[in-house]
């Protein structure tokens, strides 16, 4: 699975880096600061899954902007917005919540981790959500209602 991760600061993108790096995964990381650089790349190759922030030092400085541009290059790509203020936009598939404090501290990070080593392509390009809730915990998805007794449809 093809993975960018855009993030305003450089320590947050070192701290998901370090934290990555005792995780193995198949799916190739793509990071920057830059949702313009992430847009270049996507025209060359698309990403299934791309993880942002809601404030970025670039043109594009602005998280549901970055989302509205990413969906218009490729709709079919997973937007997650990773931020310590989302905002709601149509354009933003889901997000996780990220806690205040996390420059400099890698392990604050890791809500990330489940889906980004995890996460198929299959499963985020055909909007899996069921199989997304019960893998991805800390994922919210905008208008479903997130059940705490997921096994009782086992009943």
């Amino acid at each position: 699975m093809s993975v960018a991760v855009v993030q305003k600061h450089e320590e947050n993108i070192d701290g998901i880096k370090e934290i990555m790096s005792h995780f193995e995964t198949d799916n190739q990381i793509f990071y920057s600061s830059f949702p313009s650089a992430v847009l270049k790349k996507a025209r060359e190759t698309p990403f299934d899954l791309v993880i942002g922030g809601g404030l970025f030092c670039d043109p594009i400085s602005d998280g549901k902007d970055f989302a509205r541009e990413m969906k218009r290059l490729d709709p079919t790509s997973f937007f997650i917005m990773y931020s310590t203020m989302a905002e709601q936009s149509p354009f933003i598939d889901g997000y996780i919540p990220k806690p205040w404090g996390t420059c400099g501290a890698p392990t604050l990070h890791g809500s990330l981790i489940p889906v980004l080593t995890q996460g198929t392509e299959r499963m985020f390009r055909e909007r899996d959500y069921w199989k997304m809730e019960v893998a991805f915990p800390h994922l919210i998805l905008p208008g479903r209602k997130r059940s705490t007794t997921w096994m009782s449809e086992f009943r």
